[in-house]
């Protein structure tokens, strides 16, 4: 059972790199030269029980495993360990500590609306940090707050999505 876990965690994982790297990463949207997300759903899938300890090196090893790709030098990593850490707080103000137990973090688990809140604030909190980091200046905070909202609701669309085309229960 434990291995099957795993093996079903790794799938998602190699799939969300990938697709991430090799089709979404070459996709521009706006003209505010946006790129679409959706490795950071690995992380958003990953067991409530999960350890905030295991999650922020998850979070690194996913961030890191997309910078080295995208030559990006750690503003992904620093963009997921943010958004792992925020993680619990996330969950746990949406729904209580017997809402989750027992369930996973999916559509078909936790409902529509709860996964809607749980992945706006999710990459709304990764998307902040990334642009804010990428641009590293406080000058067009306006612009870069519209790159991060219009980033976020195209990421966020994505993984949604993705609940329901790619990965069904």
């Amino acid at each position: 059972m434990f291995s099957s876990k795993l093996l079903q965690y790794i799938g998602i994982f190699l799939f969300a790199i990938l697709f991430q790297v090799l089709i979404l990463n070459q996709v521009r949207l706006t003209p505010l030269d946006l790129s679409p997300m959706l490795y950071i759903l690995f992380l958003l899938l990953l067991p409530f029980e999960t350890s905030k300890s295991i999650l922020l090196l998850i979070g690194f090893l996913v961030g890191l495993t997309i910078d080295m790709f995208t030559n990006t030098i750690g503003v992904n990593c620093a963009s997921t360990v943010m958004m792992c850490y925020f993680r619990p707080n996330i969950i746990f103000s949406l729904s209580s500590r017997d809402d989750v137990k027992g369930n996973k973090p999916t559509i078909h688990h936790m409902g529509l609306m709860w996964f809607i809140k749980y992945t706006l604030f999710s990459v709304f909190i990764h998307h902040f940090f990334y642009y804010y980091l990428e641009v590293f200046t406080l000058s067009n905070s306006f612009f870069t707050l519209l790159k991060i909202i219009t980033a976020t609701i195209f990421s966020s669309l994505l993984i949604i999505c993705s609940q329901y085309f790619i990965f069904k229960e």
